[in-house]
């Protein structure tokens, strides 16, 4: 979660890895740090897609994340694996909201949530994974900051 980001860290890091929807403000937070911020692809793992497929023909689904911009992010991401009647639910009215889902899509990540439903509604775990290319993206950003700090070590060495 970003409210967890401690900019302080960032001058620790080489490296921040962050999705595109929190790119521009893990940048505004990293700034001088001189850690690489590099935005990534993340998709819904297969295993999320498929229990969501095997939910009745037309189920009414919620999305319950720890943010309503996070919950509309997923929601846009399942639309564009053609899933419908996906809809946002709001922790401030959620018993009211509840009852007019099947099931409730809930990140992995957050236990909290789980229990805020638990018992309640059927609810599908939102676990992610990082598309190929972002991973390769990834790999090379890693490979060209270990030759830089290779090349910084071996200058700050000095001549043998």
């Amino acid at each position: 979660m970003l409210e967890q980001f401690d900019p302080e860290e960032a001058f620790q890091v080489d490296l921040i890895l962050t999705t595109f929807f929190h790119l521009t403000e893990v940048r505004r937070l990293a700034r001088g740090s001189g850690a690489e911020v590099v935005a990534i692809v993340v998709a819904p793992h297969v295993r999320t897609l498929v229990q969501l497929a095997q939910v009745s023909k037309s189920p009414t689904v919620g999305i319950l994340y720890s943010t309503q911009d996070q919950a509309e992010g997923i929601r846009d991401s399942l639309v564009q694996t053609g899933l419908t009647n996906l809809e946002v639910l709001s922790r401030d009215n959620l018993e009211e909201e509840l009852k007019s889902v099947d099931v409730v899509v809930i990140p992995t990540e957050m236990p909290e949530l789980l229990e805020a439903v638990d018992g309640k509604v059927d609810i599908i775990d939102f676990g992610n994974v990082l598309d190929e290319a972002s991973m390769r993206m990834v790999r090379e950003v890693v490979d060209e900051i270990q030759d830089r700090n290779a090349l910084a070590e071996t200058a700050a060495q000095g001549p043998r």
